[in-house]
């Protein structure tokens, strides 16, 4: 039998590279050096650097990129806004009984009673603390609060609000629905559902009271009892 010879090298890969080769899990396997790893992160943080620059100058790539930041998180709560307080919030409100004039419901004599009647309810339940939705007739004292002293014209604004009172008693006419409208400010549509009556009750009734207390101021100043 012809027996075949070989190389040492076709077998040897030592002898026919003349470099010792070692195995991938050679313990002794030689480590890459240090720098070629510095190298290649320096490269893709240009490259990355250079699509991001490349991306922001067009517009496409821009929209892009801002929709694709990270929002930023809020490390402390945003304060709510502070909204007016209730005083402040009642002078601005547009007075109803204004309202009331400008859609015809009431005229300007219906406008000056109801604003008698506010002022007088005020008067008498000033020191009994009742609360009262018109913040901007209501007088303030930011000093020591002095003994009240009445005035005629108060003393004559209470006799005709008792007056009147009297009158409505002996009209039948209902005196409830006529401070909700005035004191509470309610509307007359509101009214009408918490008194259980048709639509349009509340204003006829309104007009009606208001008209009494207009009678009853005439036949005051008539009998001697002038306003200053």
């Amino acid at each position: 039998m012809n027996t075949i010879k070989r190389n040492p090298s076709d077998t040897d890969p030592e002898i026919r590279t003349g470099h010792p080769v070692h195995s991938r899990d050679a313990p002794g396997r030689p480590k890459p050096p240090v720098s070629s790893f510095r190298k290649a992160r320096a490269t893709r943080r240009r490259k990355r650097a250079e699509q991001g620059l490349a991306a922001s100058l067009s517009p496409q790539g821009a929209t892009g990129a801002r929709s694709a930041r990270r929002p930023c998180p809020i490390t402390s709560p945003v304060p709510a806004p502070v909204g007016p307080t209730r005083e402040t919030a009642a002078k601005l409100r547009p007075d109803p009984l204004l309202r009331l004039a400008e859609t015809g419901s009431l005229d300007a004599r219906h406008v000056w009673a109801a604003h008698q009647i506010r002022r007088c309810f005020q008067l008498i339940t000033a020191e009994a603390g009742v609360r009262v939705t018109r913040y901007s007739d209501v007088v303030v004292h930011s000093g020591p609060r002095p003994a009240p002293v009445e005035r005629d014209t108060e003393i004559r604004l209470k006799e005709r609000y008792l007056d009147w009172v009297e009158a409505m008693t002996t009209a039948r006419l209902q005196l409830g629905p006529v401070l909700d409208v005035v004191i509470d400010e309610h509307s007359l549509s509101m009214t009408d559902r918490k008194w259980q009556r048709r639509k349009g009750w509340a204003r006829d009734h309104l007009r009606h009271s208001l008209d009494l207390y207009l009678t009853v101021t005439t036949q005051k100043r008539r009998g001697g009892n002038h306003e200053a």
